[in-house]
């Protein structure tokens, strides 16, 4: 029987318009799935997500108040809740905050804890350390939500137990608890994704009644940035209008965004307040300050959050007067971004001692960073696949062939393998170049996580994208570099300009 000539576009290319060697032909073993393939889980192991969304009578039983470790379990396994019943929560918790002082006065013991930024596994591990409320008591100085994919699930539980134990739990205000900053990172878009656009309003006029500083047993004034030239004495904050967005300056505004100054601990000026570069806004304030303020208030300590440490937490110079640490910088975000590898922690103010509880991170369910689809996200790749399937396409003829000008019978065949060539050529280098491209979005998507832009590498020099790259490195490599890291993200770390 005379064999069809469309039978060698199947033959391996050194055997084309040649006899093939005898092989004994097996047949293939095919196995059945048991499902289709687009239906089937590629990790069994991992669940899928929680489709099913509480209802009212679910969170709620036969009480009015939400029963929080139900909603604990059933964030843990993604779920969502009624939109209706995540609303009433929230206007709920508004209520019993806007009942509260600007400076509240709390007393010990309390667990003091800094930033969450949306890590609500890491917030479970917490209380599972720490405690639950009623037990334990417990003050949170703010940046609850962004950066981090699960702000939403952080509010609701953290504000259903202000609603059930409201002086056992007591919530300040960070800088990202505002409209401002929501809309330019992740939290708006996140809410938007998993509720809607109208539950986000909802959230930010209960962050208007957020208190912005607390005394702790009269000795320590917490809050979420740091001190102001603008308060002098603690009545000054008690004076302050909180129920609104944060002003870009003011009181208000550095109570939310103030430092600490770069070389506090060494700090050799005169100069109690100077520009804060880093933040775009606000202040850095020295030591000097720090300790005046504390004499003229008759306080022991301040302790604010705002920043990562590598370690959770930062006890800064002693106060000569007192011999206690003048600042104290608290963080509880593990592992912030997936990326910095810190250690959180939790201040334990217990019989007039201060103690440190480090803790590490819980593994999370994965978002794409800015809550980015995955077709958007896909499309380096997409275009580094189609590049190179392209030049196998037109590379059906072996190198010998093509070069072998010998070969051509014709002009107007050679030109035509000339033409092949060329185009083979240029899909080659555009091949590199999306594959280029490809690797450079993934990098900067791995470091920088969810960062203020759409565009992560805009406005950025190659020498970072190079720095950026060497850090990846490091990280793949397992010697991450704390300091490098922090300074790569710096840049998100400025008040955002619209």
């Amino acid at each position: 029987m005379k064999k069809s000539s469309a039978t060698n576009l199947y033959r391996p290319t050194k055997y084309r318009g040649r006899k093939q060697p005898t092989t004994t032909r097996k047949t293939p073993h095919i196995i059945q799935p048991s499902k289709p393939a687009y239906t089937s889980r590629v990790v069994d192991s991992v669940p899928y997500p929680e489709t099913h969304k509480l209802t009212s009578e679910e969170v709620y039983g036969a009480g009015d108040t939400p029963i929080t470790s139900r909603l604990i379990e059933h964030f843990r396994k993604e779920g969502r809740l009624e939109e209706a019943v995540a609303k009433d929560i929230l206007l709920k918790a508004g209520k019993v905050l806007t009942e509260e002082n600007t400076l509240i006065e709390v007393s010990a013991p309390i667990n003091i804890c800094g930033d969450i930024h949306g890590q609500f596994y890491d917030l479970v591990r917490l209380f599972t350390i720490g405690g639950h409320p009623p037990n334990v008591r417990y003050l949170f100085l703010g940046d609850y939500v962004d950066r981090g994919p699960f702000g939403i699930e952080v509010i609701l539980v953290l504000f259903s137990m202000k609603i059930n134990y409201p002086n056992s739990i007591f919530l300040l205000r960070g800088n990202h608890e505002c409209r401002h900053l929501t809309e330019s990172f992740t939290f708006k878009r996140e809410c938007e994704l998993k509720y809607s656009t109208e539950l986000y309003d909802t959230v930010m006029d209960v962050f208007d009644a957020l208190p912005l500083s607390a005394v702790v047993n009269n000795q320590f004034l917490c809050m979420h940035g740091g001190l102001s030239p603008d308060i002098y004495h603690l009545n000054d904050i008690r004076k302050i209008a909180r129920f609104r967005e944060p002003p870009v300056f003011g009181a208000m505004c550095d109570l939310l965004w103030s430092d600490p100054a770069t070389n506090y601990d060494n700090c050799t000026t005169n100069e109690y307040f100077t520009h804060n570069f880093t933040r775009g806004c606000s202040y850095f304030f020295s030591y000097g300050a720090c300790c005046d303020f504390l004499k003229r208030n008759k306080l022991l300590c301040i302790i604010r959050a705002h920043e990562v440490q590598a370690t959770g937490f930062r006890m800064y110079k002693k106060n000569l007067a007192s011999g206690y640490p003048s600042l104290i910088t608290v963080f509880s975000a593990p592992n912030y971004l997936d990326l910095f590898r810190n250690k959180g922690a939790i201040l334990k103010y217990v019989d007039n001692n201060i103690n440190i509880q480090q803790y590490a991170h819980s593994p999370h369910p994965y978002w794409l960073p800015n809550f980015m689809d995955v077709f958007t996200w896909s499309l380096p790749f997409i275009a580094e696949r189609v590049a190179e399937i392209f030049s196998a396409v037109l590379n059906i003829c072996s190198d010998d062939e093509l070069l072998a000008d010998s070969n051509y019978k014709d002009e107007e065949v050679k030109m035509r393998h000339d033409i092949i060539r060329k185009k083979i050529r240029a899909l080659g280098k555009l091949a590199i170049v999306y594959g280029d491209k490809r690797k450079e979005s993934e990098t900067a998507v791995k470091l920088q996580g969810a960062t203020p832009t759409k565009e992560i590498l805009k406005n950025v020099s190659q020498q970072k994208v190079k720095t950026f790259k060497a850090a990846l490195a490091d990280f793949k490599s397992g010697q991450s570099n704390f300091s490098v890291v922090q300074s790569l993200d710096n840049i998100n770390e400025e008040y955002p300009n619209k």
